[in-house]
């Protein structure tokens, strides 16, 4: 893993924490944005990385 996706991961990590918190703290909208954000952000990564959209590898076997 190179040192972007790194930094994105971690970006992320502290993004879904965050989320947590404000539902933990009782900020429905807030966390619901947090986390929904968060889950288009993974859904988006695992599209590209199993070449969903046409740019992730492909498996030559």
């Amino acid at each position: 893993m190179d040192s972007l996706q790194t930094m994105r991961w971690i970006l992320v990590s502290m993004t879904a924490a965050a989320g947590v918190v404000a539902f933990a703290l009782g900020y429905v909208i807030p966390g619901i944005i947090l986390l929904f954000g968060v889950s288009l952000h993974v859904m988006h990564w695992y599209a590209h990385r199993n070449g969903l959209l046409g740019t992730g590898p492909t498996d030559t076997q």
